[in-house]
């Protein structure tokens, strides 16, 4: 597990997105808040469940029918997509999650092999091509991986680029991974590798390292907690239709 002082600085951060004390987030039951400066730009539902709270921000023309609508709802009740799903109706353009938020600090990373995973440079953009073609879009877009902003890190087969991760700063305290797999290469080490390069890589500019996946994914979980990251908190994402009249 990461360190008290980690946790304390993770809280401090989670909590803010969400106008929240760190008390507040280690009481119960379902808060709803209006987005704050953090958030403001993001034009959907934000949902955190930590422990026994769960915390619901909305943008403001949202926040009086989040309000009506999760009214006397448990944290189990409300952090569900069907839910959302039922709260939002039409409002909904796209729901994503639950997601699996995992952090690790020096002290917890675990190295794996990294199979000789390292540092791609403009010369590998072509087999990085091949990579993203071999990959469904969605993957690929989930992955955060971003040609024109390095650090992007790979792991071959070959003269094959089978798994590639990235680095991107988030927020002020870590340093957020996103991997992919070739999805003729999945289950044989690649993905571990190339993460666990691109951790280490991370420890040594921020002290956290973040590593954010679907929940329904276990094969990317797994990778996470046999480096080392623990499960922090988990989140749901619902983008909402801006002009909101009061009225689904």
């Amino acid at each position: 597990m990461p360190t008290p002082a980690t946790i304390a600085r993770l809280d401090t951060h989670w909590g803010g997105l969400f106008g929240a004390t760190t008390k507040d987030l280690y009481g119960s039951g379902v808060r709803i808040v209006a987005h704050g400066p953090a958030l403001a730009d993001y034009q959907g539902a934000y949902v955190l469940r930590y422990h026994s709270a769960c915390f619901v921000s909305v943008p403001p023309a949202y926040l009086a029918h989040a309000s009506a609508a999760f009214a006397g709802r448990t944290v189990h009740e409300v952090f569900d997509r069907r839910f959302l799903a039922s709260a939002f109706g039409s409002a909904i353009n796209q729901i994503i999650g639950p997601a699996y938020q995992g952090y690790l600090d020096a002290g917890d990373f675990r190295p794996a092999d990294t199979m000789g995973a390292r540092q791609l440079t403009y010369v590998h953009t072509p087999v990085l091509t091949r990579l993203e073609e071999a990959c469904l879009s969605s993957e690929w877009e989930a992955s955060g991986i971003d040609y024109h902003r390095p650090p992007i890190f790979g792991c071959f087969a070959g003269k094959e680029l089978v798994a590639a991760a990235t680095l991107e700063q988030r927020d002020p305290i870590s340093l957020s991974i996103g991997v992919i797999v070739h999805p003729d290469y999945r289950g044989r080490g690649y993905g571990k590798a190339v993460v666990s390069e691109a951790t280490a890589h991370a420890l040594a500019q921020l002290p956290i390292v973040h590593y954010q996946t679907l929940l329904v994914n276990a094969h990317s979980i797994a990778i996470a907690s046999a480096l080392g990251f623990a499960d922090y908190a988990q989140t749901l994402a619902a983008r909402l239709k801006p002009g909101f009249s009061g009225r689904l």
